[in-house]
């Protein structure tokens, strides 16, 4: 039984440190820090943004870096508040049977949260500084974002190799990730 516990235990302290170095630096805090410095401060507030127009109301399915996307946009919205939702959101659901590595999906994880906050700030209006430390921490996640060559993170490679201002450049990102995303 020892033996079994010790193997257990360390191999729960190898993840657990493959994940550390493995996951941008500090990007759970830096993405909360971006929800507490400007998650709360609005030049006006919606009552609810239409991002997608499409009539069709059948379930779309999303590749599995898609879906790891889409969850850290519906972790961002819950921060935010109800008054921020996303229009055919919970009209989409994982493909069966793929999965993403880890590190990875905790990228796209972060990087769906700072889309969601992202986004409403590129309609809504934001400070320089938003879009300042937003594309710091997307910066951040692109070595994660090299690890394969999907659909999805060629997407995402591409609106971050563009050129352009700090807005320009993360509001273009959260408007790839919010279109893949929902629908």
């Amino acid at each position: 039984i020892r033996a079994v516990m010790a193997t257990g235990g360390a191999t729960g302290l190898a993840m657990a440190l493959a994940l550390v170095f493995m996951l941008p630096v500090g990007m759970d805090s830096g993405v909360t820090r971006l929800y507490d410095e400007y998650g709360a401060h609005w030049e006006t507030l919606p009552e609810q943004l239409d991002v997608v127009r499409s009539t069709d109301k059948q379930l779309r399915s999303l590749s599995a870096h898609d879906y790891s996307l889409k969850r850290g946009v519906e972790a961002g919205l819950a921060q935010l508040g109800p008054e921020f939702s996303l229009r055919k959101l919970n009209e989409t659901q994982p493909q069966a049977g793929e999965t993403v590595e880890p590190a990875l999906e905790e990228a796209l994880f972060a990087l769906g949260q700072i889309a969601a906050l992202s986004h409403f700030k590129c309609y809504l209006g934001a400070e320089p500084a938003f879009f300042s430390e937003s594309l710091t921490l997307l910066e951040e996640l692109q070595p994660a974002l090299q690890a394969g060559e999907s659909d999805t993170l060629l997407a995402l490679r591409k609106a971050m190799e563009r050129s352009g201002k700090a807005e320009s450049k993360v509001c273009r990102l959260s408007k790839v990730v919010v279109e893949r995303v929902s629908g």
